[in-house]
């Protein structure tokens, strides 16, 4: 992680829009072009008010029951009333659910998410009757690759008409203080693009600088003591309200140091896939479609005794607060461990 600090601070010297055109190069996919945000909730935003359109009245969003608060809440400040469609045990959509509020409630956008390893509708948009079904009753889908960079290349070619993406740079895939992007056929334009005061460049440059040197100062970190059980504990939820959580009309454009953090942490991937594999071999995930190369794995039952250590050695996540009540989780006795191949000790 020293190299990568290294690094981080060599690629200063190149031009920000070098910078730029390097990410859009490396991480667009066939139609699908990468357009940098200044966070993933940023261009959550400004991908669901662009599909909104412009002087139309109320849309729905159709998003999962149980996912990050933070994507609910990005649609609904975008002017959609949300309405949810059930999850199953591996997070996976229920799909004659799904297409039943399909032709009740005619939605502009479906949302599907990548969490803890789940699909996020890719199998479905696989299948050409699927994919013939949202087309004829005018569904935009975005697909939610917040927590897996690597998804992207699992977007069906030929549905980019009505298909779209987010990603996140923000410490998942790869170190990053912030970042994003957005990755459509069509320009994304970035609402109210305003620059960042010397105050938040600063706060982003100390969230990098930590997030790089946190494997070196976790080493010497004691094993946690305490259940395994993630009841009990507070739920993830963020409010985002205060820099750089907030979600704003006026959203911010993004800085070379997310630019530069993107780049270098996309071509070591495959140093943090290999990582994973060390958990993984061990056998104590549950299985979702893509839980090999997801940020976070949860946990199966009651791990085995001589696997205690192993699940108390890493970073814990907290399950998903409920949009509007922080307090409330769907699955609050899930067991979620950080398996991002980088600071997960």
């Amino acid at each position: 992680m020293l190299t990568h600090a290294a690094s981080v601070f060599l690629l200063h010297f190149l031009p920000k829009q070098v910078l730029w055109n390097r990410l859009v190069r490396d991480l667009s996919v066939g139609l699908y072009t990468f357009q940098p945000c200044f966070s993933g909730r940023s261009a959550l935003f400004s991908l669901a008010s662009e599909l909104r359109g412009h002087g139309e009245s109320q849309r729905v969003a159709l998003v999962p029951e149980y996912v990050c608060n933070v994507v609910p809440k990005a649609f609904s400040l975008a002017g959609y009333k949300i309405l949810t469609y059930g999850t199953n045990a591996v997070l996976e959509a229920e799909w004659d659910e799904v297409a039943k509020l399909v032709v009740e409630t005619k939605p502009r956008v479906l949302v599907g998410a990548s969490i803890f390893g789940s699909s996020a509708l890719l199998f479905e948009l696989e299948d050409p009757h699927k994919q013939a079904f949202l087309r004829s009753h005018k569904v935009q889908v975005v697909v939610d690759l917040a927590q897996d960079i690597r998804l992207r290349h699992r977007l069906p070619m030929n549905c980019s008409d009505f298909v779209h993406a987010v990603l996140s740079f923000n410490d998942k895939s790869f170190p990053g203080a912030m970042g994003g992007g957005i990755l459509s056929e069509r320009t994304v334009p970035r609402l109210g693009e305003m620059s960042t005061t010397l105050e938040s460049c600063l706060l982003l440059y100390r969230m990098a600088i930590g997030r790089c040197l946190a494997p070196l100062l976790r080493l010497a970190k004691r094993e946690p003591k305490g259940r395994l059980s993630s009841s009990n504990q507070t739920y993830e939820y963020s409010f985002c309200e205060t820099f750089p959580y907030c979600i704003d009309k006026q959203t911010l454009a993004p800085l070379k140091l997310q630019l530069i953090m993107a780049y270098i942490g996309s071509k070591l991937i495959g140093v943090f896939d290999a990582r994973k594999r060390i958990l993984l071999r061990r056998g104590l995930h549950l299985n979702t479609a893509f839980s090999a190369t997801a940020a976070y794995v949860m946990v199966k039952n009651e791990p085995f005794e001589h696997d205690v250590r192993e699940v108390r050695s890493r970073r814990r996540k907290a399950p998903y607060g409920i949009e509007g009540n922080s307090a409330i989780s769907l699955r609050p006795t899930d067991l979620i461990l950080h398996n991002k191949g980088f600071a997960d000790l």
